[in-house]
């Protein structure tokens, strides 16, 4: 065979050495795809790394040994074979049910099939080729050993997308500004009213002020001189490189208003240098109506509330269960919502300190803040357990009935919405209606899917969604969603319009946002604001109220067709043919559909002309046609928008 099938097989010594520097690339591009060093993941990310870093290494010791013994080097056996070996990585995946990151999967997937194929290349620029994937390597090994946060932020351009989403009672158009909030490897933060205007707290603990357009226009957004106080710098210093310090991170921001001062509070971790461990911390500080610090030069910021006990993070022996676990940051919660003027709530995580993971069980010990909700008095800066019994509590809202509602991670599965009363016991770790990971139980429930004996959670998710923040929609801007729940999350990258009567859940309704969202709010005219982990700021408003182009129009005119035809691969049919690359397609031709005698007799293909005239009459068109829709649409505004929309498809 000859092309790209066969090459004479380069040296022993080049594809041991392109080998290596491919394995090497493969578990440095961490710090690419995921912002942190391979040795600072978490035990899911570290999994994937070392099987697909192992299948690269069966697949490269295969083909390489093919190639030394035929003499040649088939591209067809390399592919085959490292497919082959990334095909066993899937079947682990899909027998212990391990929860991973798709998109990180992809991208492993893509890069180890490349590098196994590409001694092709090598073979006509051995040097070239290895030179330049040894300079690549070693830019990435450098950023891994220098980076202290700064080197791992990225400035990606400026840039806006717009979508339009259908709901069952609006179509919402969504615009999304990238590029204005610096990209970083930290996660979390939150976002609050500040005045007319909104305010973002970073992960990484950057406040920022957002000044959103009329009808959600320009975004302006200008970065503060003010930063949370957290001290990442000494809890680097103070832990092991094994520790991932992404998870140290801000949990959320509220704003009270106080004349024409603000006072903000954020909730964040805080490392005690001298005593080696760390707390979740709500801090406060006045700002003035521009978001500048009242004295002109710096914030004073109060400490009114500090978890209990300082927790340490060490590093156990194997086998053993540990007290400490490893540091699970990401499970802070740390949702702000005011009860009153002078009440705020608190959510606290149980940073795995769940009996299964550590030998401690903090969620229902009442001596420790961890696994609750807080009350903080914000006269004395006195506090006081609200609820117990959580695991990772993501949003906190009050409703305009004054009903607190909080949305928690389950472990795998059994994410739940929960309605909070003051002494109420929500059961984790002792009961939840999830499992441990890669199992189909949870080790410390006696009854596996149930929740007796505490309060249950008004509904629970399985499979999990990685549900996030949730508001309660106030505003008359959606009048018909006013009162209902907004609930996003992460995983399933959806918002998730809740319905709540009499306790039980009565309506739900998912719509995609096709991103991470990590927080959401509603701004002063009704619109709904979102933070995602991509670092994105989304708006969400009717339709109605934006000015549309002629082919978003006519996508918003064809959602009353979508009920009979579909736009998938041009063969997805419903009762109607499937409309995907309609134009130009001879009439009656769809594969797979049967059409009636009517179109199926007429000649000619679905030009823009065609298609208007059978929208404007379909019985004068195609006289005996089945079309429902028989009398067609008579407004030709309407029937141009929808072929321009069609054109698109």
């Amino acid at each position: 065979m000859t092309g790209l099938v066969k090459k004479t097989a380069p040296s022993i010594r080049v594809l041991l050495l392109w080998h290596a520097l491919a394995l090497a690339s493969i578990c440095l591009s961490s710090i690419l795809f995921l912002g942190a060093p391979i040795w600072q993941l978490g035990d899911s990310e570290l999994w994937l790394y070392a099987s697909v870093a192992g299948a690269y290494l069966v697949a490269a010791a295969a083909s390489t040994v093919h190639a030394l013994r035929s003499g040649s080097w088939r591209f067809v056996v390399a592919a085959a074979t490292v497919m082959a070996a990334l095909g066993l990585v899937f079947l682990a995946m899909l027998i212990t049910r391990l929860q991973y990151s798709r998109s990180l999967l992809l991208q492993l997937v893509a890069l180890s099939s490349l590098l196994a194929v590409a001694p092709l290349a090598v073979r006509f620029l051995p040097r070239l080729s290895i030179a330049g994937l040894s300079v690549a390597t070693l830019a990435v090994l450098t950023l891994s050993v220098l980076d202290r946060g700064d080197l791992l932020r990225v400035e990606p351009s400026e840039f806006e997308t717009r979508n339009l989403v259908t709901t069952a009672f609006y179509n919402v158009v969504t615009n999304e500004y990238h590029g204005r909030i610096p990209w970083s490897k930290t996660k979390g933060g939150g976002l609050d009213r500040f005045g007319d205007d909104l305010i973002l707290a970073s992960g990484d603990g950057r406040l920022f002020l957002l000044q959103l357009g009329e009808n959600s226009g320009a975004l302006d957004v200008r970065e503060l001189s003010v930063s949370a106080p957290m001290n990442t710098d000494e809890f680097i210093a103070g832990t092991q490189e094994s520790v991932d310090r992404r998870r140290f991170r801000v949990g959320d921001i509220a704003v009270q208003n106080h004349g024409e001062m603000r006072r903000i509070f954020i909730s964040h971790h805080y490392w005690n240098a001298q005593s080696e461990c760390f707390v979740v911390r709500v801090s406060s500080a006045l700002l003035d109506a521009d978001a500048k610090p009242v004295d002109g030069v710096a914030p004073i910021w109060n400490t009114i509330f500090e978890s209990a006990p300082c927790l340490a993070v060490r590093e156990s022996a194997s086998g053993e269960q540990p007290e400490f676990p490893r540091f699970a940051g990401h499970q802070v919660g740390g949702k702000l919502a005011f009860i009153d003027e002078q009440s705020l709530l608190l959510s606290v995580g149980d940073h795995r300190f769940d009996g299964f993971n550590s030998s401690l069980v903090l969620p229902q010990d009442s001596t420790s803040s961890y696994g609750k909700t807080i009350l903080i008095n914000l006269v004395d800066r006195s506090s006081e357990i609200f609820s117990i019994g959580h695991r990772n509590p993501q949003g906190l809202a009050v409703d305009a009935a004054g009903d607190i509602w909080l949305t928690e991670h389950g472990p795998q599965g059994g994410d739940e919405l929960n309605r909070i009363v003051r002494g109420g016991n929500y059961g984790w770790p002792t009961v939840t209606f999830g499992t441990e990971y890669g199992t189909f139980a949870w080790p410390l429930s006696d009854t596996q899917g149930r929740h007796d004996g505490f309060e249950k959670p008004v509904y629970a998710w399985s499979p999990g969604l990685g549900i996030s923040d949730v508001i309660a929609i106030n505003e008359p801007r959606f009048p018909i969603w006013r009162g209902d729940l907004l609930i996003s999350t992460l995983t399933a990258a959806q918002l998730i319009r809740a319905r709540v009567e009499d306790g039980r859940l009565v309506f739900s309704e998912a719509f995609n946002i096709g991103k991470r969202i990590r927080d959401l709010v509603e701004s002063q005219d009704g619109t709904i604001i979102l933070w995602t982990d991509e670092s994105t700021i989304i708006s969400i408003q009717p339709a109605d109220s934006v000015q549309l182009t002629e082919s978003e129009r006519g996508r918003m005119l064809f959602s009353l067709c979508s009920g009979c035809h579909a736009l998938g691969d041009g063969a997805t049919h419903g009762i109607g043919p499937d409309l995907a690359g309609i134009l130009g397609r001879p009439i009656g031709s769809a594969r797979g559909y049967r059409y009636s005698e009517a179109l199926a007799g007429i000649s000619g293909s679905w030009t823009p002309e065609a298609l208007d005239a059978f929208l404007a009459d379909p019985q004068t068109f195609a006289p005996g046609t089945v079309m429902t829709a028989a009398q067609g649409v008579p407004d030709d505004a309407a029937r141009s928008a929808m072929i321009e929309f069609l054109k698109t498809q």
